[in-house]
């Protein structure tokens, strides 16, 4: 068999930092709870507690994201309807749509701007 090679104990300093660090092992993190001489009751709300906190963090995320991609579509939008009334306003030698690009934009303005207006409508109605 193979030399045994031993690992080397931990200086002062390193200890510090593991100790300062964090604490993602979670049998470490129940040692620690245990050893603050919490009840059972209180260490069950903490985790409520930290699960809430949790929960909150995600929701904020996801709202952070939908509105991100609320205001690059507002933006799509608002850029094909430029193209597309520019396109209307300009004299013949200066457009660059073909008469059917230009009617597929204005199905996509239309629908976008029935869509809009109709449903808060629809939402109200199921509410």
């Amino acid at each position: 068999m193979g030399e045994r090679k031993l690992i080397p104990r931990l200086s002062a300093e390193d200890k510090r930092e593991v100790s300062r660090s964090s604490i993602k092992d979670t049998g470490k993190r129940e040692e620690k709870e245990l050893s603050q001489g919490w009840s059972a009751s209180e260490i069950k709300e903490r985790e409520r507690k930290s699960k809430f906190q949790r929960n909150e963090r995600l929701r904020c995320h996801f709202d952070l994201v939908l509105i991100i991609g609320l205001w690059v579509a507002a933006a799509i939008v608002l850029a094909v309807t430029i193209v597309w009334v520019a396109n209307l306003v300009l004299p013949d030698s200066k457009r660059w749509l073909t008469t059917d690009e230009s009617g597929k934009l204005q199905w996509f303005v239309t629908g976008i701007i029935l869509a809009s207006t109709a449903l808060p409508r629809v939402k109200k109605r199921l509410d």
